[in-house]
């Protein structure tokens, strides 16, 4: 009885470690990416490969970091509710992505789910921080790295809009 006693409270300590749980996260989001991103042209897939393997690596490290670490776990700043909206929020961007949505809409859409989530409660500024940070993106993607998007139903406006 007492051994079952300390798997459970092992079992909570690895599931209240934030790192472990972020790391996780990075790591498979990392996987994800590079699967999707196989599926891309030979120009075009280089770049978003290598930045999914980096992602990958680097929530590797901070899941390993986790469990290896004997300090005391700080607890989740947020409630597992807040966590699977932000996972599920991702997967429908990426969901939308692929079926031809384009870039701009689904990552505003995105944006501003996860703003709410973390707790930006006001309209203006959920909807300038989205915007700021879809545009953004886009320069940074479509223009100054030459990415180019899956085609979309706005693409005629913009390439990957």
């Amino acid at each position: 009885m007492q051994h079952q006693h300390k798997h459970n409270n092992a079992l909570k300590a690895a599931f209240s470690k934030t790192d472990l749980w972020v790391g996780s996260l990075l790591f498979l989001g990392g996987l994800w990416a590079s699967f999707e991103a196989s599926g891309f042209d030979l120009r075009s897939r280089t770049y978003p490969i290598v930045l999914a393997a980096l992602l990958s690596v680097a929530g590797l490290a901070v899941a390993c970091n986790a469990i290896l670490s004997r300090q005391a776990p700080p607890t989740m700043p947020a409630p597992f509710s807040v966590v699977l909206g932000a996972a599920f929020t991702f997967g429908i961007w990426a969901f939308a992505l692929r079926m031809g949505a384009g870039f701009a809409l689904p990552t505003f859409v995105m944006q501003v789910a996860l703003l709410r989530l973390s707790g930006v409660q006001r309209w203006p500024h959920v909807l300038f921080h989205a915007v700021l940070i879809t545009a953004i993106a886009y320069v940074l993607f479509a223009f100054l790295l030459g990415i180019r998007f899956p085609g979309s139903f706005l693409s005629h406006i913009s390439r990957g809009l």
